[in-house]
């Protein structure tokens, strides 16, 4: 009877209980999903502000990668945003993250926030530079101690200067999956 409470007591706690079934130094995470993006622009000319608009969904591919230090994570983001409507327009983000990623048993959360550079263009429009955000939520299934499998949700926001007198801003909504490698 004690045997069994014992053993009850302690998959309880392997299960409910921050932990790293291994030391992780390192982890690189490839995504793909699709990314909702609405854009608005304003123009200063002689003749006021001209306002415009516009939405789409695109397909998002990219990655995360990083050094671990405990559930503490440190790394960077790339992801490049294929406008589907549109052809060869792109939205890109290359930013530092910092974030945390408790390990429950078998299940990770992840949650990080990032910021830096950011640019959108096309073949025909040119490119245009920015700085953005980020804030990501992820889960991870580890399926063993190197490899995890689950998804992801980010939202971000970019401001972008094409020119001296235009703005465009941007924010978006990303869903992902994410294939983790952890070393």
């Amino acid at each position: 009877m004690r045997s069994k409470l014992f053993s009850v007591l302690l998959i309880l706690t392997a299960v409910s209980v921050p932990t790293m079934a291994r030391a992780e130094f390192f982890y690189i995470t490839p995504i793909i999903g699709l990314e909702w993006i609405n854009q608005g622009s304003a123009s200063v000319s002689k003749s006021g502000v001209d306002t415009s608009s516009a939405k789409g969904v695109g397909l998002a591919l990219g990655g995360h990668a990083g050094f671990a230090l405990g559930p503490l994570r440190l790394g960077a983001l790339y992801q490049r945003a294929f406008v589907l409507d549109d052809a060869g327009l792109h939205f890109d983000k290359l930013y530092a993250e910092v974030g945390i990623a408790p390990r429950f048993g078998f299940v990770g959360l992840m949650f990080t926030l990032a910021g830096g550079y950011a640019f959108f263009g096309s073949q025909t429009i040119g490119i245009a530079h920015g700085a953005g955000g980020r804030a990501t939520a992820a889960v991870d299934f580890y399926m063993g101690d190197h490899f995890s499998l689950g998804p992801e949700v980010s939202f971000d926001a970019a401001a972008y200067f094409p020119s001296g007198s235009t703005a465009v801003a941007t924010y978006g909504v990303t869903g992902a999956l994410r294939v983790g490698i952890h070393l």
